[in-house]
């Protein structure tokens, strides 16, 4: 490719190769290669009859996006889309809960409040549990080569805090303060806590 970011071949540590994969997983190379090599022939005896099937679990990690385009990458590179038997199967559970229905009132305070105030957990726990410190990987290593690097500056914890500001990701808590003390004082001033707040 006469590219000096590609690698000429599988042992090289640089991006996408098994050696690079066994660093950030602590999967063995031979083995990334090895199910690699077995998915791809068996989507050419097959002719792309092969297929990934995935749950929600895939979904409860920080950088689930990234595991995602793996696989989807697989799927494409292997001719397994839009094809009968291959490509992806998401399979789902507890999101299709039967009662769920009858548990939103109860669960999300839909009498106090409309609409409930809500907020994804990854990046919930990420943050309040302090997950962003352990971070290895940086904004520079998720980047497409065609983005400008300039732009996109500092730790994940930072892209994730900027889309709460600029209202792109809902967050919790919005204060500083315990929801039932807020109440407590408004009462205190005479004032509803919407006023207060």
């Amino acid at each position: 490719l006469e590219d000096s970011n590609a690698a000429t071949n599988y042992a090289e540590i640089k991006a996408y190769t098994p050696a690079w994969g066994e660093q950030i997983t602590g999967v063995p190379a031979y083995l990334i290669e090895k199910i690699a090599r077995e998915f791809a022939d068996t989507a050419h005896k097959t002719h792309g009859r092969s297929m990934i099937i995935l749950g929600a679990g895939v979904n409860h990690w920080y950088h689930m996006d990234m595991n995602y385009r793996g696989m989807i990458n697989m799927l494409v590179f292997c001719g397994c889309v839009g094809q009968s038997g291959g490509g992806w199967s998401h399979y789902v559970g507890q999101e299709k809960l039967r009662p769920q229905t009858g548990w939103l009132p109860l669960a999300f305070a839909l009498d106090w409040n409309r609409p409930p105030r809500q907020m994804n957990s990854t990046s919930y726990f990420y943050n309040h549990a302090s997950q962003w410190r352990y971070e290895k990987l940086t904004a520079q290593e998720l980047l497409s080569p065609l983005a400008d690097a300039t732009k996109f500056t500092g730790h994940l914890i930072d892209f994730n805090v900027r889309a709460e500001r600029m209202g792109w990701l809902p967050s919790a808590p919005q204060l500083n303060l315990n929801p039932l003390h807020v109440k407590a004082r408004a009462d205190a001033a005479g004032m509803s806590p919407q006023d207060y707040t």
